[in-house]
């Protein structure tokens, strides 16, 4: 099993699905209007080693202009410098994909792995970052006290449990007492040496003479628990009055419910244990976080072959039965999405701005070749393409839609909020996207606004459908003025996503926060939402851990392909169109946050594969078995390409999520030649021989290749890695 965190899990590419990385800080500062002369500029910047300021002018030049290798090798060197790893990876690719051989580029990716192998040399490799109980909440949803009390009937009826009222106190002759106190004990003693059914015998002995005792009471429950009788465990826990249960009766109480199913009352048991154990029992956090997972998503993973379940790690997907190979698990409906502009703009095309379906048209596919055609291939084209009608905002003119529904939906779902024509904040929001983040300041300074690696409109379509939630309860409940519990079933879905990071994003992006507090201001209806700092920060990094991108999986160009499969193959008319077609597709790019695949944690080895996919009847992800999965086995993405080198992956792992990697691979496999994978004994001169297979591995002895291929190495040797895109 791979050590892995409960964050944002990443994904690898089936066919154009990427996961946008996780930065853990923020650094903002001014630059200056992008002009010619950028490159030159980068250059000053760089000889006055003020590296930020490079970086920041090289990545707005190749923004304008992708054809500067001077800036990305420039900007590549300094975000090395300045330890902005993944910002550094990013701006190389950019010119890479202008020259694959370029020295300079290919030298300033090889000084950037040497500082993340550095960096990685530096940690203590046992560290992890983060607790994963600590970034989970165990406040009540909304509405919990009706179900409480619902609960509380339930397992009155069902099981006639209810709580027991306070009898008076009885005496007791002292020879009974003793014999009670002599059968606890023997009781104890037998717990101890694990025989329960005898250790059930003596505490019910005593427990018959001394029917008030709580310690008693809770021994019994305890071993009533463990012979699996929790009917019997329950009512022990029910004579015990509330102010005198322990936290360790509250957490078995906690247990005992948990297998009633009742969640609730389960969670209500042990939030009480945590409150006396000032969230010093990390066994009992983890019991209310399983209750939570299971609470949440039993209900979306129905008649999936999977469940979720939370662990030391964080929440994580587990078979519920065997799984083959390239069956899809399951697929996965976006909760709030955003298209996202890939940085190659030849190959971007309008998409639904609601439900992500593709606007593709024959010209945005066949581009100036569509000109260039024959009279026969432009009539196949003609009359084969399918004919996209896409609707646009009445008010605004600038936001897509495939259809009225879906206009209509996202006017009262985000866009009467969010259109850009409603005020000068909402056109400053569209103009700060349109510009990739930069923008006008306040001070008429042009500069980076928005730094997240993902759009901005995310955060403000959270607050959106959260406002419009709030006016639908609202109404509902025929109130005028909405009420804390409106904002808390507003709230509650996107408390399914964790986040976690350092720094604070609304510091760093003041321009951002005063925008959407401008926006939200006057949320109609007089809803209004302060958009406080500490909002911005925590729905930055949701968005950072959970965002996924994904396209339409069948696209205008895919039915058009599937009319000319009607064609006769000696039909002049489908040869004529062959040589036009290309391999490569446009798409209509989105990011979202996805419930369930927000799950999957990460191993280098993984076995599932998430591409674009359909759920619920629109676009969406889809997850697929790469290997053969047990029932009980976790389901496992990976966040990075692992065709990386172990060192090299493991230090990435850590600065952008957290943690240090500890999957088989990266415990069966080793750094380098002078360090045995099994043993860990250093080589002199010499180094040592390797894998001949896979040649990710290197021992000192034959004795400790057989101990690590028997331990795991054959797991892990030659199994195909994940290419995700990471960038």
């Amino acid at each position: 099993m791979s050590q892995h965190t409960g964050l944002k899990a990443t994904s690898f590419t089936e066919r154009g699905t990427r996961h946008l990385s996780h930065f853990t800080t923020v650094v903002i500062f001014s630059a200056k209007i992008i002009t010619k002369h950028d490159r030159n500029e980068a250059q000053q910047y760089s000889k006055k080693e003020d590296y930020e300021n490079c970086y920041n002018d090289a990545k707005h030049a190749l923004e304008l202009d992708e054809t500067l290798i001077n800036a990305a090798i420039l900007g590549g060197e300094a975000a090395t410098k300045c330890g902005k790893f993944q910002g550094a990876h990013s701006i190389f690719s950019i010119g890479l994909k202008q020259n694959k051989k370029d020295e300079n580029l290919i030298r300033g990716l090889q000084k950037l792995q040497r500082a993340i192998v550095d960096s990685y040399d530096t940690e203590d490799t046992s560290e992890q970052g983060y607790n994963a109980v600590d970034l989970c909440t165990q406040s009540p949803y909304p509405g919990d006290d009706q179900l409480l009390n619902l609960e509380k009937e339930i397992l009155d009826r069902r099981h006639d449990i209810r709580e027991v009222p306070k009898l008076p106190k009885k005496e007791i002759d002292p020879d009974l007492r003793q014999r009670a106190a002599q059968a606890a004990m023997a009781g104890h003693k037998c717990m101890i040496a694990g025989k329960f059914s005898e250790a059930l015998e003596s505490f019910s002995y005593a427990v018959d003479i001394e029917t008030d005792n709580i310690i008693l009471r809770r021994l019994r429950a305890e071993v009533y628990f463990i012979n699996q009788d929790p009917v019997s465990a329950m009512k022990d826990l029910m004579h015990i009055q509330k102010p005198e249960r322990s936290a360790d009766a509250w957490k078995l109480g906690g247990k005992l419910l948990m297998e009633f199913k009742l969640p609730v009352l389960a969670e209500f048991w042990l939030r009480k244990a945590s409150e006396m154990v000032k969230g010093k029992d990390e066994e009992t956090a983890i019991c209310f976080q399983k209750v939570r997972a299971h609470r949440l998503y039993d209900p979306l993973t129905k008649d999936m072959p999977i469940t979720v379940d939370f662990t030391m790690y964080g929440k994580a997907i587990f078979a519920v039965k065997d799984i083959k190979a390239g069956d899809i698990v399951f697929s996965d409906a976006p909760m709030v999405t955003t298209p996202y502009v890939t940085e190659d703009k030849k190959q971007v095309v309008k998409g639904c701005n609601h439900c992500g379906t593709s606007l593709m048209t024959a010209r945005d596919y066949f581009q100036e070749k569509l000109d260039n055609m024959d009279a026969t291939a432009k009539e196949v084209v003609e009359n084969n393409w399918p004919v996209t009608k896409p609707v646009v905002c009445s008010e605004c003119k600038l936001v897509t839609y495939c259809s009225n529904i879906c206009k209509n939906t996202a006017w009262e779902r985000h866009h009467e909020l969010l259109c850009p024509a409603r005020s000068k904040a909402t056109k400053k929001l569209y103009d700060i996207d349109q510009n990739k983040g930069w923008g006008t300041d306040v001070d008429g300074t042009w500069k980076e606004l928005w730094s997240g690696h993902f759009s901005i409109y995310i955060l403000a379509k959270i607050w959106a459908n959260i406002a419009a939630d709030v006016k639908l309860w609202m109404k509902q409940d025929g109130k005028d003025v909405p009420e804390m519990i409106h904002w808390a079933k507003a709230k509650a879905p996107f408390r399914k996503f964790i986040a976690f990071g350092v720094g604070s994003a609304a510091k760093e992006m003041p321009y951002v926060l005063k925008v959407m507090n401008d926006i939200f201001r006057d949320c109609g209806d007089g809803i209004k939402m302060d958009i406080t700092e500490q909002e911005l920060n925590g729905r930055y990094y949701q968005a950072a851990c959970n965002l996924q991108i994904y396209s339409d999986p069948v696209t205008p160009y895919h039915k058009f392909y599937d009319n000319l499969s009607n064609f006769n193959p000696e039909d002049p008319k489908a040869l004529s169109i062959l040589k036009y077609l290309v391999d490569k597709i446009p798409s209509a790019s989105f990011a979202g946050m996805f419930p369930l695949h927000a799950c999957l944690n990460h191993s280098c080895v993984n076995n599932v594969e998430v591409s674009d996919g359909e759920a619920n009847g629109v676009p969406g992800v889809s997850v697929r078995a790469k290997a053969d999965i047990k029932e009980g086995e976790e389901l496992t993405t990976t966040y990075i390409d692992t065709t990386m080198p172990r060192r090299l992956r493991r230090a990435w792992m850590y600065k952008s999520f957290n943690f240090w990697c500890q999957c088989p691979r990266c415990q069966f496999e080793g750094d380098d030649a002078y360090s045995c994978t099994n043993c860990k004994k250093r080589a002199g001169d010499t180094p040592f021989k390797g894998c001949g297979k896979c040649h990710r591995a290197w021992y000192c002895s034959s004795e400790c290749q057989k101990i690590n291929w028997k331990e795991g190495h054959k797991l892990v040797c030659g199994v195909a890695h994940s290419k995700a895109d990471y960038s």
